[in-house]
């Protein structure tokens, strides 16, 4: 960005060493963490992936390819048209051997499935429960304060 470049520093692997090290600390990096976070190039917004679609510099200075990530829509509560019908084309040959045919009226039913699926979900429990496991799996990497009592605790007996 600045015109600074780093010799043989190898930008394409930054994603793919973001990986390794959550794989041997057991610890995640934030999905928006800037440039290397699992969801950093992952777009749901409407107007966001109209952008994305229509040129990728509008959100996305750093090309996803250059340090070793993806581009993806995700779908939710946000999401419109444009995307629907992005990942529908990127995938017309197999939708078209199935028998399916994108049209406009299958775009604008999918979006609204979309949407009520979403509502759907944060309507039910899954949500807390996916937050739980998330911290209890955070925590058993490590040892909680409670651990570190019963840790010492045994030690005197």
């Amino acid at each position: 960005l600045y015109g600074v470049a780093l010799p043989r520093f190898q930008y394409n692997l930054l994603v793919s060493t973001r990986k390794l090290t959550e794989q041997i600390s057991g610890i995640t990096v934030q999905p928006h963490m800037p440039i290397v976070g699992e969801g950093v190039f992952y777009h749901e917004s409407g107007i966001h992936t109209a952008g994305i679609s229509i040129h990728p510099k509008i959100y996305q200075f750093i090309p996803e390819e250059s340090v070793g990530g993806e581009h993806k829509f995700v779908f939710g509560k946000h999401s419109g048209m444009v995307a629907v019908e992005a990942v529908l084309n990127k995938f017309r040959t197999e939708l078209e051997k199935a028998g399916v045919q994108i049209t406009a009226e299958l775009v604008k039913r999918l979006v609204k499935e979309v949407k009520d699926l979403r509502e759907k979900k944060i309507g039910s429990n899954d949500t807390e429960e996916i937050m739980r496991s998330h911290y209890q799996n955070y925590n058993a990497l490590g040892l909680t304060e409670e651990g570190l009592l019963e840790l010492a605790l045994q030690s005197v007996s």
